[in-house]
């Protein structure tokens, strides 16, 4: 097998039986994230694999959904957090897989995860004018509307002094001065 199809065929086909993975012509890799040397990933089906990065070893996965993972975010060392087509938020333990917290949010597409400076908060973003905020440890969206925009967001960020920066579609660039604590 060829190296960029590796990852891929580890995490694609969770959910289907042989007889239906003949019929998928185009396997993929939808989301990836790394933590220290774990490295996270999904595919077809929703399952998020989980192993050491320069061995493989350790495999483990996740039955997160049937949906399309968009983005995966480590949120400790004992936490992994994904996004889906559907517009969910789960967070999930790496300690005792089973334990997942499930959080709809208002998108139909999750698109990004950011850890804010403060990390028991996340923000989110979607095909959407707006960005979220969601309490880790409440496990629950306590700001459904904490920025709005003129245009959809494309893309979030913070930059090494710990400003936003966000990208609208139309290319925009807008940097925000994040509100700092203590």
């Amino acid at each position: 097998h060829d190296g960029r199809f590796r990852l891929s065929r580890l995490c694609s086909f969770g959910h289907n039986t042989s007889s239906s993975t003949q019929k998928i012509k185009n396997n993929y890799v939808s989301a990836f994230a790394s933590k220290g040397a774990l490295l996270a990933f999904s595919g077809y089906g929703g399952i998020i694999t989980i192993l050491k990065m320069h061995s493989y070893a350790g495999k483990h996965s996740i039955d997160a959904s049937r949906v399309r993972i968009n983005v995966l975010c480590f949120l400790n060392e004992e936490q992994i957090i994904s996004g889906n087509a559907d517009g969910l938020i789960q967070i999930h333990s790496l300690k005792k897989y089973q334990n997942t917290v499930q959080i709809n949010t208002p998108f139909v597409n999750v698109q990004q995860i950011l850890l804010m400076p403060n990390p028991r908060y996340i923000m989110v973003s979607g095909k959407s004018k707006s960005l979220i905020i969601i309490d880790t440890l409440q496990e629950k969206i306590i700001s459904t509307n904490y920025l709005s925009f003129k245009e959809n967001v494309s893309h979030i960020s913070l930059t090494q002094d710990k400003n936003l920066l966000v990208v609208l579609e139309n290319n925009k660039v807008i940097k925000v001065i994040l509100p700092t604590s203590g």
